[in-house]
């Protein structure tokens, strides 16, 4: 059970904000696919759906309350992360959130980051973000 506890990706495990943001900017180190030192939109949010499978613990094609159950009472402020992050990406509110949805859910970080809204995140504007999460902390 124990080894179950340490797959679940950083960006619900954190127990503060910053923490929690700090760890999806892992998401942009591993997005820069055609290697240009810039992320788009389109390469984190495809490196951010590869952790799909990781938060559908249950195997069922879905990511919901039912996959963190106990870990979620044990830990409250990861149950209020979940239960934002469903809210956000669950776009027919079953409670449930598909691979689509969560391919298409929001990326506040994302947009946190790309200062100058040209649709890519260059090193300079990811060191940016890192330091302000950061201060946050």
């Amino acid at each position: 059970m124990k080894a179950r506890l340490l797959i679940i990706p950083a960006i619900l495990v954190c127990s503060t904000p910053a923490m929690a943001q700090m760890g999806q900017l892992d998401v942009f180190e591993s997005a820069d696919t055609n290697g240009d030192g810039q992320v788009s939109q389109a390469e984190f949010r495809a490196a951010r759906a590869q952790q799909f499978s990781r938060l559908d613990r249950n195997g069922d094609g879905t990511v919901a309350q039912s996959d963190f159950g106990r870990i979620a009472q044990m830990r409250p402020q990861l149950g209020a992360r979940l239960n934002a992050f469903i809210a956000s990406a669950d776009t027919n509110r079953d409670g449930r959130v598909t691979r689509a949805e969560f391919g298409s859910a929001p990326a506040p970080l994302f947009d946190r980051a790309d200062v100058n809204r040209n649709g890519l995140v260059d090193k300079a504007e990811l060191e940016r973000l890192r330091e302000a999460i950061g201060r946050e902390s």
